[in-house]
């Protein structure tokens, strides 16, 4: 007999001799979609620097601020 951990959703018939033993696809079903939220809402958010990633930004006297691409690419 395999051993079966409490986190598991899956059914192996032990406690029913495998008899009319039945997956519990919607506790499994809610198990995945709850980590995979979990796992986007813990990926931060980088919006912000890929919308200047390839920018240079400089700030010029008082509250002047220029930016203009990068043009240089490195070549192999």
């Amino acid at each position: 007999m395999r051993k079966q951990f409490s986190q598991s959703y899956t059914v192996d018939g032990r406690y029913t001799g495998g008899k009319g033993s039945v997956d519990n696809e919607a506790g499994l079903a809610f198990v995945k979609s709850y980590i995979n939220r979990r796992k986007t809402e813990a990926e931060p958010n980088l919006e912000n620097e890929q919308r200047t990633e390839d920018r240079f930004i400089v700030r010029g006297p008082g509250d002047s601020g220029y930016s203009f691409r990068n043009a240089f690419r490195a070549s192999k």
